[in-house]
């Protein structure tokens, strides 16, 4: 998170408890991966938080580039596919539209690349204003088209589903993502996987409705 450790390590059980939650609520296998999603945000709030405390604590400085590159594989390789994915899965398999699989494809091949940027150039954080900083020293030309196309993966889904509730959930991170670039450009990774974290307990009431939903009806109620 863009503030301090110990407000990361809060987010992060706040939100590893959420995602808890909302697993043991999904109905279904299909439902549960798109209900792990606060409890992955958890886990990645948790791993700043050990960022911090290398750039702040002596003791923890060995594991500096271990934790920032954790951070950054879910920043950047994981949500691509996992958000696309997860989606579609809530859909019966004969709704599913052509736009939502190619996203997922799309996805995957953004996780793809940039696995292979994280594993090949240079990676570190610092810590300026209160901020943590992630450098990345990937190629600019692609990493600007690179950019583009994990707003795509990230944010259309959400807009495909035929839920409103996803929608609502899309507009709220979309619009996080607008503050986080007006307000903390050069922070933007840190300071949007925070406030998309926040805003994730929206997938627990969207994972309750479908639980409820989804609800088998008591067998003395059925209709003969």
């Amino acid at each position: 998170m863009c503030f301090s450790a110990t407000a990361s390590f809060t987010a992060g059980v706040v939100l590893t408890t959420i995602g808890i939650v909302s697993i043991r609520k999904s109905p279904s296998a299909a439902q549960t991966m798109f209900a792990g999603i606060p409890f992955i945000f958890g886990i990645q709030q948790i791993t700043e938080g050990f960022v911090w405390l290398s750039h702040t604590h002596h003791s923890f400085a060995a594991v500096q580039q271990l934790t920032t590159y954790n951070f950054l594989f879910f920043a950047q390789v994981v949500w691509p596919l996992w958000v696309p994915l997860s989606i579609i899965r809530l859909e019966p398999i004969h709704k599913r539209r052509a736009a939502e699989k190619f996203l997922v494809y799309l996805g995957a091949l953004m996780s793809v690349y940039q696995l292979f940027c994280l594993c090949t150039f240079d990676v570190y954080s610092v810590v300026q204003d209160h901020h943590i900083l992630y450098v990345q020293d990937y190629p600019v030309i692609i990493s600007h088209f690179s950019k583009a196309i994990y707003v795509c993966v990230i944010f259309l889904p959400l807009f495909l589903s035929r839920s409103a509730h996803m929608k609502l959930l899309g507009t709220v991170v979309v619009l996080s993502c607008v503050v986080s670039l007006l307000a903390y450009r050069i922070y933007f990774v840190s300071v949007w996987c925070f406030f998309a974290a926040v805003i994730s307990f929206i997938v627990y009431i969207i994972v309750h409705n479908i639980s409820q939903t989804e609800r088998p009806v008591p067998f003395h109620l059925k209709r003969t």
